[in-house]
């Protein structure tokens, strides 16, 4: 694989509600440097604002604050996002995905995650959740 087909970017946030709109920016940004195609760019926003809020409302329920790691990596025609916390652990075989005619405040998350992306693996952790997802790219 040549160097221009491949691209690995990350950074650490505080892993709080106000430091959303700062991931979201981040990796708006790499991905607009890279040309990716505008509705590509919000789907992955997106799923990594819901993968963030995750993060700070259950990895780090009792104080809502903490450290989250995003990772962004573009091989090829793929784009790969990593969020990873190191709060409490998500017991995944637990998630029982919304019930759609019956609303309700919240509980959409991982849902959301998984219809704007081609696929997610969430990693429960010793300290902590890692989510990883990829989306091709035209």
């Amino acid at each position: 694989m040549n160097p221009i087909d491949s691209s690995e970017q990350g950074k650490r946030f505080f892993c709080n509600a106000a430091t959303i709109k700062d991931v979201r920016k981040w990796i708006a940004d790499l991905l607009l440097k890279r040309n990716t195609p505008a509705p590509i760019v919000d789907d992955l926003v997106l799923a990594a604002s819901e993968a963030v809020t995750n993060s700070v409302t259950h990895s780090y329920e009792s104080t809502h604050e903490g450290i989250v790691d995003v990772r962004v990596l573009i091989r090829g025609n793929v784009v790969h996002l990593v969020i990873r916390d190191y709060g409490t652990s998500v017991a995944t075989k637990e998630y029982q995905p919304p019930d759609l005619s019956a609303p309700q405040e919240g509980g959409y998350g991982l849902f959301l995650i998984k219809a704007l992306t081609d696929s997610v693996t969430v990693i429960p952790l010793e300290r902590g959740t890692e989510i990883q997802m990829t989306k091709k790219l035209p």
